[in-house]
């Protein structure tokens, strides 16, 4: 059998992603398929959706190319539509898929909904909410003589109906050539599929604010398209709408809140960054329009403010990545990480009382090579907690979409970026090393100070321990040694968590 070009898509892929996956999510975006208590927002628009996949699903079945038309083959719209209902629906619809028949889902459903944006004579379109208070049921005709569908109702049936097809491509019951021909290239189905799983740029979708313990999501639309109101009032339906709409970017950003708040290097920099507040708060300028002294009532802690906000900035870790002019203008692209065998040692200045704590950090120093108006350059970056938090979140974030789209593999849409450098920083110190795995390194690093030094260590000790024991025991000894640093520290945070409750 001939193999399908790989750049394409075949058509039990489109139906997986399309319908089984891409239409499931419209129909049921939490997930719960049996609850008849769920509010359907926009179910008007989901049976505008469902009408020509009904027809597609009929089209598998016979010889003639997809782009055929009237003009080629007599009633082939009509036929392909009623084939799918006869073939592959339940029985119940089969009194519907007739050409003449009094309820014809053909004219009176798939026409009219596609042609006029609005059901033909005889048709109600309902949820199965609206239908269970009204005691209605799909394919159910009223006293009104109305043909009930029911929009949840007519997604599982095509649901099911779509398994029919891939089953019968994949056991060879379908004979025709297209389920081996390539259909939709793949790049034009991902530009076509507007998925709500696709993990975008996180600076497009959201922002994490580091140190500020709260993140923003863009997401594309007025206040007005919720409906809040002009005093900011807005419902719970509303709050949920832009949740489910948003919930990649949100999950994203709040896992890098979930690291600020519930790890040592979060509660770290939480404790630096209080501190700060409360020294400095005391000497800054009542007037908020004053820029005089950054504003400072007084030139002279601009010293001490500007070494206290480079400590932080050393936490963090240098971001300012360069650019790829060419390909990806404004994100960070690292085309090759080249060694991460090099330490830069970082003041770390913590306030204490009109002075410092000073006391120098050995942060890992890497060396990667870029792409820039033709040439290529050399530079270093600094492993701060950013590219802990970054990286963690991004692979959770692929996990997350191949999951949820039952994929075997996911696109690795920011490889060679600040989102993949704790995993080419892995790679590099262990070329096999899984992503299971150096994620909960990663994790385990946060347990530190100094999460990039911590990052690095943990790396080489794991190695090590390969060299002794199989992957799980050596990985299970990492975590244990991880425990046992959180024990010893606990005290400590906790005294730290206070004094902080108290500033």
């Amino acid at each position: 059998m001939n193999q399908p070009d790989k750049t394409f898509t075949t058509i039990t892929e489109a139906i997986k992603r399309i319908i089984l996956k891409e239409l499931q999510y419209h129909i049921y975006p939490n997930g719960n398929e049996v609850d008849n208590t769920i509010e359907q927002p926009n179910f008007y628009t989901k049976f505008i959706m469902i009408a020509p996949c009904i027809e597609f699903l009929g089209a598998c079945y016979d010889e003639m190319d997809f782009d055929s038309t009237r003009l080629d083959h007599d009633k082939i719209v009509e036929r392909r539509f009623n084939t799918a209902l006869k073939k592959i629906f339940p029985k119940s619809y089969l009194p519907f898929s007739k050409s003449k028949a009094t309820y014809s889902l053909y004219r009176f459903y798939r026409c009219a909904i596609l042609h006029q944006l609005r059901p033909g004579e005889g048709i109600a379109l309902t949820t199965r909410k609206d239908a269970s208070e009204n005691k209605q049921v799909h394919l159910q005709i009223t006293v009104n003589k109305e043909l009930i569908l029911v929009i949840e109702d007519l997604f599982d049936d095509l649901k099911k109906a779509a398994q029919k097809v891939i089953d019968g491509y994949e056991n060879g019951s379908i004979t025709n050539k297209k389920g081996v021909l390539p259909f939709i290239q793949s790049s034009v189905l991902d530009k076509l599929v507007t998925s709500i799983y696709s993990i975008a740029n996180s600076t497009a979708w959201g922002i994490y604010h580091l140190n500020q313990y709260y993140f923003e999501i863009n997401t594309n639309q007025t206040k007005a398209y919720y409906g809040v109101s002009d005093k900011g009032d807005i419902s719970i339906e509303a709050q949920q709408k832009i949740q489910r709409e948003h919930f990649p970017a949100i999950m994203h950003e709040f896992i890098h809140y979930i690291h600020e708040v519930s790890t040592i290097q979060g509660i770290f920099t939480l404790n630096l960054d209080t501190l700060n507040k409360s020294i400095f708060s005391h000497h800054m300028d009542t007037d908020l329009n004053s820029s005089l002294y950054m504003g400072m009532v007084s030139s002279e802690f601009i010293p001490k403010f500007a070494k206290s906000h480079v400590s932080m900035q050393g936490i963090l870790g240098s971001i300012d990545v360069k650019e790829d002019s060419e390909s990806r203008p404004g994100k960070g692209v690292f085309l090759k990480l080249l060694h991460c065998d090099e330490v830069q040692e970082i003041e770390i200045n913590t306030p204490y009382y009109d002075d410092f704590v000073t006391k120098k950090m050995p942060f890992p120093k890497i060396k990667y090579r870029f792409h820039k108006n033709n040439k290529y350059y050399e530079d270093y970056l600094i492993l701060g907690k950013f590219y802990l938090y970054e990286g963690i979140a991004y692979e959770l974030d692929r996990e997350y979409e191949r999951l949820v789209k039952g994929l075997e593999e996911i696109d690795d849409k920011h490889a060679n970026s600040e989102y993949t450098v704790i995993r080419d920083i892995a790679r590099d110190i262990l070329p096999d090393i899984n992503t299971y795995n150096f994620l909960v390194i990663a994790s385990a690093s946060l347990s530190q100070r100094n999460c990039g030094e911590a990052y690095v260590r943990l790396l080489k000790q794991y190695k090590e321990e390969l060299n002794n024991s199989p992957k799980e025991e050596a990985l299970q000894n990492i975590k244990d040694k991880y425990i046992d640093v959180l024990n010893q520290m606990k005290d400590g945070v906790k005294a730290q968590l206070e004094e902080i409750a108290r500033s």
